[in-house]
């Protein structure tokens, strides 16, 4: 297994991955899953976050596949006066799970980060989600809360 920076051409398959993550999301917080896991505007999107230097789009293959996708974006702090770094997709495929693609990404963001000399890594996720004790087994700590409104 290595991990490398995206491609282009890697667009559908991670757009495969964030289908299956975001199914098994609704499965873990016991919700229906919805007919369409993402949306159609989502490669065109994607597509688009290639040529921007403030985000990295990062996938673990195996035997060339792809088997996992990591982005991360860096996000400016003005009362510390330089950048964090966010992730904020982390996946994994379902076959591929606890065999530590996921802390090799964190790794190489927390790499980016070094080198860019940016404060601190961040990653949000749910209160109830099996992904917080993979982060804490990491090294990371559960610092906050987060709140959100969908914009209709």
């Amino acid at each position: 297994m290595y991990i490398q920076e995206a491609k282009i051409n890697d667009s559908k398959k991670i757009l495969h991955l964030a289908g299956q993550l975001r199914k098994s999301a609704y499965l873990e917080m016991g919700l229906p899953i919805p007919a369409q896991l993402v949306d159609p505007a989502s490669e065109k999107y994607l597509l688009t976050l290639f040529d921007r230097s403030d985000i990295h789009l990062i996938v673990a293959k195996e035997n060339d596949e792809i088997i996992g996708f990591c982005m991360a974006v860096e996000t400016p702090k003005i009362t510390e006066g330089r950048n964090r770094i966010d992730i904020l997709e982390l996946i994994i495929d379902e076959k591929n799970r606890s065999k530590g693609i996921g802390s090799a990404f964190l790794r190489s963001v927390e790499k980016i980060a070094k080198h860019r000399g940016l404060l601190y890594v961040k990653v949000a996720t749910g209160t109830k989600m099996k992904s917080n004790e993979f982060y804490k087994k990491n090294g990371y700590l559960h610092i906050e809360n987060m709140y959100r409104k969908k914009i209709k």
